[in-house]
Order: C-alpha cells, then structure tokens, then sequence
C-alpha cells in the first residue's frame, strides 16, 4: 500500500513537473519569462549562438543561474554570455552549469555559444534568484533574538 502512495505521489510529481517545463520552454530569440526560471532548448550542428531574452524585477539585485544538458550527440558549451544595461559578463561554464552575481532589475539577453561534432541538442533552464537585503536579514535576526528572549523567559 505504502509503495503504491509512493508510486501515484512521484507520478503526480513528474506530470506536474513535465507540464511546468512544457509551458516555459523557449525556442532561440524567444523570451524566458523567468518567473523565477525559464527552460530553453535549441538545435546546433557545427557551432552556434543562441539568444534568449528575459526580465527581471521585483528586487533590487538577483543572482543567476543556469544548468544544461546535451542531447542526441555531444554538444559544449564554450562561452555564456549575459547583457543588459551596463552589465556584461560572459563566464565558461563548468560541468554543465554556470552563475552570474550582480544583477539588477532590467531586461537582459544571455547567449550560449556552442559546439558540435554533428547535430545535436542543448536543453536546460535559467533561474534568478532575488538577493535579500541587509535589512531584511537584519529585521529577521531581531525577530529571531526576540523568539530566543520570550523562550527564555518562560524556561
């Protein structure tokens, strides 16, 4: 019974998941969305550079971050490349994934520069993540102090 609940529980999980994925994913030139992470996919054989637009907003710096894989034959990636602004900053992703520190609201394109030996596919997603501001970490420490306080009170 319990590994029936299990089975139905990662099916339901993997639907979920696959429909998300299957909503957002971008073709080259399109727009992520990022809210707060967009998919990508596109076709190379030889070497390219896709484009992808996106926009950020909400806070007032993000971090990035993107993963990737290949498809059907090996494909690297040489270079990612994200601009918007006045920031511009291209990294060389390692092991399938690369980060971008810095960013603030605005719209930004990011380019994967790629290779192959014949025709294959990369897939993955992008993500920004809002960085707290010191208050806010600031504010939460004084309430965590306060809670430490009022426990230690009734003890």
């Amino acid at each position: 019974m319990t590994f029936t609940k299990a089975l139905i529980g990662l099916a339901a999980t993997v639907a979920i998941t696959g429909a998300q994925a299957a909503a957002v994913t971008t073709m080259p030139g399109g727009s992520l969305g990022l809210n707060p992470s967009g998919a990508f996919f596109y076709g190379i054989s030889g070497g390219a550079t896709d484009t992808y637009s996106f926009s950020l907003s909400g806070a007032p710096s993000f971090n990035l971050s993107t993963s990737f894989a290949a498809l059907f034959a090996p494909a690297y990636v040489s270079s990612i490349t994200v601009t918007g602004g006045s920031f511009s900053q291209s990294v060389t992703p390692t092991l399938d994934t690369a980060s971008f520190t810095g960013l603030t609201a605005g719209n930004y394109t990011i380019s994967f520069a790629t290779t192959t030996a014949g025709f294959g596919s990369l897939i993955g997603t992008v993500t920004a993540t809002p960085v707290p501001e010191a208050e806010t970490l600031a504010l939460a420490l004084a309430g965590l102090g306060v809670v430490g306080m009022l426990r230690r009170r009734r003890a």
